[in-house]
């Protein structure tokens, strides 16, 4: 099992690099032995995470979903620092195991966005309150779409 989701999703977008691009097993994945035929070789996890991010595509999506990686990732160490499994948490929620599966994992091949109530009910059921923050970002971060509303709002520009 891998250590956090993120960890999943870098061995997914490996994994599908890989099969559209058989190429790429060869370069990466395989040596030849004394016989001249190739052998898959065994990459660790920490090398399978490399490579991948060593692509930028890859890169870029997975910086775009660490948000929701995080949720998942802290949504799991609550109910496990709760004591809990998620049939535990289901009775909690009077609702199934696998709608508690897919709140941990973001609703897997038929992806949903969970309800504030949804969450809500989660975060009882493990003993926690549930708190959404909104943080400003650090000042001078540079927006396009922001210095082109502002533009079309001033009439500054050209």
């Amino acid at each position: 099992m891998y250590k956090s989701w993120q960890d999943n999703l870098h061995v997914a977008l490996f994994h599908q690099e890989i099969t559209e691009n058989p190429a790429k097993r060869i370069e990466v994945g395989t040596e030849t032995n004394a016989g001249g035929y190739k052998k898959m070789t065994k990459l660790t996890h920490k090398q399978m995470k490399e490579i991948a991010l060593s692509k930028p595509g890859v890169k870029k999506a997975y910086d775009a979903l660490k948000e929701e990686f995080d949720l998942f990732e802290a949504m799991i160490k609550a109910r496990l620092e709760a004591g809990k499994t998620q049939e535990d948490v289901a009775k909690d929620m009077k609702t199934s195991t696998s709608v508690v599966g897919r709140l941990e994992t973001g609703g897997g091949a038929h992806k949903h966005s969970p309800t504030y109530e949804s969450l809500r009910r989660y975060a009882n059921a493990v003993n926690c309150n549930l708190r959404i923050v909104f943080e400003p970002r650090a000042k001078g971060v540079f927006s396009l779409k922001k210095a082109h509303r502002k533009e079309k709002v001033t009439g500054s520009g050209r």
